[in-house]
């Protein structure tokens, strides 16, 4: 800090001063010097005989330019130079800029705060997928993010949180995604609905990965995936325009086309897992493929993740449909062809979305959870419990649906030119302090 603008603060700014309406023009200092000052990226010019607020009177030989810095909070007046004379202006050009007054209202860094321009559009973004949702009809719903169940993946890490109601402790969860309460909501209303929803994976941490991060999921009642397809495909295209960009080209590939085309294997609906560890072993992936530890998921996603994702090409919009039945999750399997009814979406080498066919049978239901419990124990994991409200919920009556759920940070980063999830965050994910206050 130079010694005039210490002294200045110490001995005649007026600390922290209240809000003055009258002044006009308010914003935090991002340049400054003799000529001009720069503040919401607007140029304004000192007039020459420029007039400090709220401080003391033997002040009065400060310059703002002297004690002033990039950071700093101020308000200010501006006249507008006409003919001699002057007036307010309320919309100032560069070349006819005066600040008459100024007010410091708080001090800042001297280190320039950076404007992220991705976090200042994740807002609108966020606002004109909403807009998408509304022109169709949807219901926006609201679900919980304390839950019960937070999903049963086994291959998700819950975030689980302890709690007290009438002094007695209980573990809840916070969800991987919005999915059950989701469906528990439409089983009772049996419309078409959306949520963008804060959900949660523990120890997750990428670019494109984040312990917290936004979720879109939307479900069409009485209908198939093919309109999730086609809702995808639209939603795209109206980011697309809105945001200036070309669309993109869109493409359908399932997975057994993708196998046969990028590594020849012709594979079936019904391959074992002892299929699946001896293609492990062909492919080069390791001795783990055949030591009989790994699910046929994990030999799956093995076999995917080195081999196949990275021949999809990022510059089109790619539909994989039809996984394996093992791969099904919470979709119908397709009774013709015995592939789940199920699709991923992939564009700039990001996997965005994951759509299914639902399983609205409560006994298929609770059995898949359940399987998926012992798939998490069987790799040391928590068993997590199942929501009996949510398989109630199916017995009530849950309609035939199709629904996806979508990383909207993930699409937003694409739309937005972000590099990292983070950069769409005006307050960044939580990190362990390295100082004190």
């Amino acid at each position: 800090m130079n010694e005039s603008r210490q002294v200045f603060l110490n001995s005649y700014w007026v600390k922290y001063p209240n809000f003055d309406p009258s002044l006009g023009h308010f914003g935090r200092i991002e340049e400054i010097d003799s000529n001009h000052v720069v503040v919401g990226q607007e140029i304004w010019k000192w007039s020459a005989n420029v007039q400090w607020i709220k401080v003391e009177l033997g002040a009065s030989g400060s310059k703002p330019w002297e004690v002033l810095q990039p950071g700093d909070l101020i308000g200010f007046f501006v006249i507008h130079q006409k003919n001699g004379g002057t007036s307010p202006n309320k919309n100032p050009q560069p070349s006819s800029n005066e600040i008459a007054k100024i007010i410091l209202y708080a001090t800042g860094s001297e280190t320039k705060i950076a404007a992220s321009d991705c976090a200042e559009k994740f807002a609108p973004f966020l606002r004109a997928v909403r807009d998408f949702f509304y022109r169709q009809n949807f219901d926006e719903v609201l679900t919980p993010t304390l839950v019960r169940t937070p999903g049963s993946e086994p291959s998700i890490d819950f975030l689980e949180v302890q709690v007290k109601e009438n002094n007695q402790s209980q573990t809840l969860y916070l969800p991987s995604s919005p999915e059950i309460s989701l469906k528990k909501v439409i089983s009772r209303t049996l419309k078409n609905s959306f949520e963008i929803h804060n959900s949660f994976r523990n120890n997750e941490s990428t670019p494109v990965h984040s312990q917290e991060f936004y979720l879109l999921e939307w479900y069409r009642t009485f209908q198939n995936l093919e309109q999730i397809h086609k809702d995808v495909e639209n939603l795209i295209t109206d980011m697309c325009h809105i945001f200036d960009l070309p669309v993109p080209v869109f493409n359908r590939l399932s997975v057994q086309e993708l196998f046969q085309r990028h590594l020849g294997i012709s594979l079936q609906p019904h391959d074992s897992k002892e299929r699946f560890q001896a293609l492990c072993q062909k492919l080069n992936l390791g001795s783990a493929g055949a030591s009989g530890l790994d699910s046929i998921d994990d030999l799956f996603f093995r076999i995917w993740i080195d081999k196949i994702e990275p021949h999809i090409s990022p510059n089109e919009v790619l539909f994989v449909t039809d996984f394996p039945p093992f791969q099904a999750a919470y979709s119908k399997l397709d009774p013709q062809t015995g592939w789940a009814q199920r699709f991923e979406v992939y564009w700039k080498g990001v996997e965005l979305a994951n759509a299914f066919q639902e399983v609205n049978d409560p006994d298929l239901q609770l059995s898949r959870m359940q399987q998926d419990n012992q798939n998490r124990k069987q790799k040391g994991w928590p068993v997590v419990p199942i929501d009996p409200e949510f398989i109630q919920s199916l017995r009530n009556g849950f309609p035939p649906s199709a629904g996806i759920a979508l990383g909207v940070d993930r699409l937003a980063m694409i739309i937005l030119n972000a590099r990292q999830i983070d950069d769409l965050r005006f307050i960044k994910k939580v990190r362990e302090e390295t100082s004190g206050l």
